[in-house]
């Protein structure tokens, strides 16, 4: 999937399902990850603060709080 970038984070997901966020700026820093336990093809979207993945069986929805 392609890199997404929102609010001064950079989003990256691997083929096996999990996701990465990382602080964009010139000093490298993960702030979080999540696996959500199958395939991930597809690139992320982000609507309204909500990121949406497309795994293989299951679209799911994470909210930052």
């Amino acid at each position: 999937s392609s890199l997404v970038a929102a609010d001064g984070k950079i989003l990256a997901t691997t083929l096996d399902g999990r996701t990465y966020v990382f602080k964009a700026g010139r000093q490298f820093e993960v702030l979080a990850s999540n696996q959500v336990g199958e395939p991930v093809w597809a690139s992320l979207a982000i609507v309204n603060g909500t990121v949406f993945v497309r795994g293989g069986d299951h679209l799911f929805a994470f909210k930052a709080r």
